[in-house]
C-alpha cells in the first residue's frame, strides 16, 4: 500500500465499504457494506498499548474533506483486488503509535495519515489465543494495487 499526509483540514471521513466499526479481513463478517459518513478523529482505537488500529476492508470509494466539503476522492482501481482496498485514517503516525507503550504517551498530529492497502494483515488472536487461520495469512507472491485520486469540489 502507500501512506501519505494530507492536510489537516480533510477531517471528514467518508467511505463505502465495510463499517461503521474498524474490522480486519478475519473480522469483519459483521461490518456492513454501506456508505458511512464519520470523521479521521472518530476511527482511532484507544488500545491501551497503541498498535494500528481503525482498518476498513472491502472499500470501494473513500471521500476526505473539508468544512466546504472540499477535498480528495480516491477510488479503488477495478480489476485490482477485484476493485477493493483497505483504508484507514488517522492523526498519528506509525512511528509514533510503534514507539509508544501506551495511549496517553501518544501525541495527535494536525495533518491526516492515509493509508490505502491492497491488503492488510489479519488480526487473528495470538497475544490471547489462536494464532491467525491459515486462510487469512498474506501469501509471497505478485500482487497489483491500483487507485484513482481526484479533487472533490
Amino acid at each position: 500500500g502507500i501512506t501519505m499526509q494530507l492536510n489537516s483540514a480533510f477531517e471528514k471521513f467518508d467511505f463505502f465499504g465495510r463499517g461503521p466499526f474498524e474490522n480486519y479481513r478475519d473480522r469483519n463478517a459483521g461490518s456492513l457494506v454501506a456508505l458511512h459518513e464519520s470523521t479521521v478523529t472518530d476511527q482511532f482505537v484507544n488500545y491501551i498499548m497503541p498498535q494500528a488500529n481503525g482498518n476498513k476492508t472491502d472499500v470501494r470509494k473513500v471521500w476526505l474533506k473539508d468544512e466546504a466539503g472540499k477535498g480528495i476522492e480516491v477510488s479503488a482501481v477495478t480489476g485490482s483486488n477485484q476493485g477493493l482496498m483497505e483504508v484507514t485514517a488517522s492523526h498519528y503516525t506509525e512511528a509514533d503509535i510503534y514507539q509508544a507503550m501506551h495511549t496517553n504517551e501518544l501525541n495527535p498530529i494536525e495533518d491526516v495519515v492515509l493509508h490505502l492497502d491492497h491488503i492488510h494483515a489479519a488480526i487473528g488472536g495470538a497475544s490471547c489465543g489462536p494464532a491467525t487461520l491459515e486462510e487469512y495469512h498474506i501469501k509471497p507472491g505478485s500482487y497489483k494495487f491500483g487507485f484513482v485520486m481526484r479533487p472533490v469540489k
